[in-house]
């Protein structure tokens, strides 16, 4: 949560208490290789993923690299790794990655298809939950981006808008590789208000964030 708003002293601060407990723990490894990322550290960042591929399957090991090559922007670098998991048959987890980085390396015809299937799955959740969740607007609104569909996008974007949605790192980078998804829209004047907007929102949350900590801190509640 500190990463997602922005606080990389608090989010490392936590990380290394886990590691502490539990060094080995293949979810915190991934958790310290995207702070590293975040915070701009790729040789540290590569390191960790090299200890936390060691804990994972092969299918495991492609999926967190083409995560990793897309974090840092590389989606070409990416690319062969979602080749051997799509050629495993076993896509259907994270499609929104792989159709991303088929359909922005020229692939758009299986990257499409791939988008679409993650498409239907937001779909079929909001539909069970009985009300939309801002990840999963942002999401569509992004693919539909991504494939070009500017009005969908833009009404999607809106309904992120009106339920508060916040743009922060976790949700959409715009210096990643995902980055590129948007830019069908960029040029829109109402994306550029509504992102405009939910950084506000994201920064407003993070100052709170930071005030409480720093209250936390002055009564000894937080050491």
């Amino acid at each position: 949560r500190y990463r997602t708003f922005d606080l990389p002293g608090e989010a490392r601060r936590h990380l290394d208490a886990g590691l502490a407990l539990d060094p080995v723990n293949g979810e915190l490894q991934w958790a310290g290789v995207q702070l590293e990322l975040w915070v701009g550290d790729t040789a540290a960042a590569r390191a960790m993923l090299a200890r936390t591929l060691a804990l994972r399957s092969t299918p495991e090991q492609m999926r967190l690299t083409a995560w990793f090559e897309m974090l840092r922007g590389d989606q070409r670098a990416a690319r062969p790794w979602v080749e051997g998991i799509v050629a495993t048959g076993t896509a259907s987890y994270d499609r929104f990655l792989y159709g991303a980085v088929l359909r922005l390396t020229g692939d758009t015809v299986r990257g499409d298809s791939l988008l679409r299937l993650e498409l239907a799955r937001y779909v079929d959740e909001e539909r069970r939950l009985g009300t939309p969740t801002r990840g999963g607007t942002l999401n569509q609104a992004h693919i539909h981006a991504m494939m070009g569909h500017r009005e969908s996008a833009m009404r999607l974007l809106a309904r992120y808008d009106s339920i508060g949605g916040a743009a922060t790192w976790r949700d959409v980078d715009w210096t990643t590789g995902f980055s590129l998804g948007w830019q069908p829209v960029r040029d829109d004047p109402r994306f550029t208000a509504i992102v405009r907007r939910s950084q506000a929102r994201a920064a407003e949350a993070r100052r709170r964030i930071a005030a409480a900590l720093a209250a936390m801190r002055a009564s000894g509640e937080l050491k």
